[in-house]
């Protein structure tokens, strides 16, 4: 949950370094300067994530209510949930850190913050279709009443 609070922190953090900043450093990003339509960008990819975000947390929410009383499975979806929660924290951190080219002390500007956004938009969007796409998911969908359907897209 930290890790998640500090990445959305660092998301919405769309800045672009001066004039001259960090050129010349071994392995410094391409300085760019960010335009207003850069920093949309970046908000609309942010909120892109939340939306798949949020959708997965419906999902799951749906998936483990519907198992309630079937704990030999409703353990194993929670058990796969938080591994992929910790998988796909190991694989922020290292692309993190592979776009800072293993210095962990470099800026993260525009260029990094739209990168990172995409990676955690497709990982969450896959695995939010991945739980989407389970027969238990459809059957749970088609139950609900139709005032119902918008909450649970």
């Amino acid at each position: 949950v930290m890790a998640f609070a500090l990445a959305a922190v660092s998301f919405w953090a769309v800045c672009g370094r001066e004039e001259g900043e960090g050129e010349g450093e071994v392995g410094a990003f391409q300085r760019i300067n960010v335009t207003p339509h850069e920093q949309q960008a970046n908000q609309i990819r942010v909120e892109l994530w939340f939306y798949w975000e949020k959708r997965l947390q419906q999902t799951c929410s749906l998936l483990q209510q519907h198992y309630v009383s079937r704990p030999e499975l409703a353990e194993p979806l929670k058990q796969s949930q938080q591994a992929w929660l910790t998988t796909r924290d190991a694989t922020m951190q290292a692309y993190k850190l592979c776009l800072k080219q293993g210095n962990p002390q470099q800026t993260e500007d525009g260029w990094f913050n739209a990168h990172m956004n995409l990676i955690i938009i497709e990982m969450t969007k896959t695995r939010c279709l991945i739980l989407d796409s389970t027969p238990s998911k459809a059957a749970i969908f088609n139950s609900l009443s139709p005032s119902t359907h918008h909450e649970h897209i």
